[in-house]
């Protein structure tokens, strides 16, 4: 199964979501994240990394 979660913003899918996500992920689900609001972070001009888990 795979599982596509949405944020609006980084961090929001890991805090408002984690719970659900980690019975999908104790299930072998692939999960993948994609936030929103993520194309400078820091505001500094970089962009933003991808991150695995």
């Amino acid at each position: 199964m795979k599982i596509l979660a949405l944020g609006a913003h980084p961090d929001d899918i890991e805090i408002f979501m984690f719970g659900t996500l980690a019975a999908y992920a104790a299930q072998g689900a692939e999960l993948t994240f994609a936030a929103a609001g993520a194309a400078d972070p820091a505001g500094d001009g970089e962009p933003a990394r991808r991150r695995r888990g």
